[in-house]
């Protein structure tokens, strides 16, 4: 199976006055208060429950990125620092 990327899922509206079944798959997605955000798997049992709770939530598509390996950004790190100059003394 191929990996379809992530998908950030932001709570922007509260659950107050809406059947109880939308404010459970809140929960389930782990949302919990107006704000909350959080990245869950590109899969159909996901967008299943975006669409059950599509006015209470934003859906952003995350598209997966080059991970580099630690050395690598240690390397870059190193790079991007000045070398420190040392004084002459007195």
């Amino acid at each position: 199976m191929a990996d379809k990327g992530k998908l950030i899922i932001r709570m922007i509206r509260s659950p107050i006055d809406f059947p109880f079944d939308q404010k459970a798959t809140l929960r389930a997605l782990g949302l919990r208060k107006i704000g909350d955000e959080i990245t869950k798997p590109d899969n159909p049992s996901i967008w299943g429950m975006i669409r059950k709770i599509k006015h209470l939530v934003e859906v952003e598509k995350l598209v997966k990125a080059e991970v580099k390996p630690e050395e690598e950004i240690k390397k870059l790190k190193e790079e991007k620092k000045p070398e420190k100059t040392k004084k002459p003394k007195k």
